[in-house]
């Protein structure tokens, strides 16, 4: 009975977002251009300074952060710090991983907040511990920090050639 309830919601969920065109997690129509208005381009604009001002961090890229470590970093053609992200979340998932081979309690404690009365061993609580902290918050900042360059970026292209929303 529960297996074909669960095929059924399955489908019936898959048919309504079909039936919705649904393609991008978002609360707003998505068109093109829409920060800014140009006429015409100017004629000293480079393609990448074009693409800055065409880009925009949507809910669907938050979703595929969790994913692909430092993509919005990529995005925006920030490269270097989105290496950098992508490394630090491999080693926290090595750390995860690591911790988990060992005992595979100490995670679930770590995401509960046990941190008094937990019988693993200390060394492994703590990597486990910082392992996540390490996860989630590389995810954030790639997500926050992201935001925020973009929009400094992009307000330095509008400077630049006098481009007003």
């Amino acid at each position: 009975m529960k297996v074909r309830f669960s095929v059924a919601f399955t489908f019936m969920m898959l048919f309504y977002s079909i039936s919705l065109g649904a393609q991008d997690i978002d609360v707003f129509k998505r068109t093109l251009n829409d920060h800014f208005n140009i006429p015409q381009l100017p004629d000293s604009m480079k393609y990448e300074e074009f693409q800055i001002l065409s880009t925009d961090l949507r809910l669907m890229d938050a979703a595929e952060a969790i994913i692909v470590p430092g993509l919005l970093h990529f995005k925006i053609k920030e490269n270097t710090l989105g290496y950098t992200l992508l490394a630090t979340r491999l080693l926290a998932y090595a750390g995860i991983i690591y911790v988990d081979v060992h005992n595979s309690s100490i995670i679930s404690d770590v995401l509960k907040w046990k941190i008094s009365g937990s019988n693993a061993n200390k060394i492994d609580f703590y990597i486990a511990f910082f392992s996540v902290n390490l996860a989630i918050s590389s995810y954030l900042f790639d997500w926050i920090h992201a935001r925020s360059l973009l929009e400094r970026k992009q307000q330095k292209i509008r400077f630049k050639y006098a481009v007003r929303r």
